[in-house]
């Protein structure tokens, strides 16, 4: 039997280690309610923040944010998203779903597979 090359291992080991120590912290049942002793169940298996921790939850890649929805109560103009392609830290989203673009084609584009998925296929609102 041939023993594990040591390299092979080492390798492996620090890929692990690096997803591990790049991975975000993602808990059911919100960041104030997890871990035990308030396990998840069926009233707060939630993605995001609960009741006494109001903050916006936002989601970057590459360093840039990207989403962004609200914080807020339960009035009607709170509950707010807001998809971008670089939006500003201190970015307040003005309609219940809003776009923003630095620049270039902003729009919502609806096809299937009768229409095609390009650039010129299906219906686009937005500003073109």
């Amino acid at each position: 039997m041939k023993t594990p090359n040591f390299k092979v291992l080492t390798t492996v080991a620090g890929c692990l280690l690096a997803a591990t120590s790049f991975s975000q912290n993602w808990r059911l049942g919100g960041n104030g309610t997890f871990p035990p002793p308030n396990a998840v169940n069926a009233t707060n298996n939630i993605l995001g923040t609960d009741n006494t921790a109001n903050f916006p939850l936002r989601i970057q890649t590459n360093g840039t944010q990207r989403v962004l929805i609200d914080n807020g109560g339960v009035g009607v103009n709170t509950g707010r998203v807001v998809f971008g392609n670089d939006l500003p830290n201190n970015f307040t989203p003005q309609a219940r779903l809003h776009l923003h673009q630095t620049g270039g084609v902003v729009a919502t584009r609806f096809t299937n597979d009768n229409t095609g998925f390009t650039a010129n296929d299906g219906l686009a609102i937005g500003i073109l």
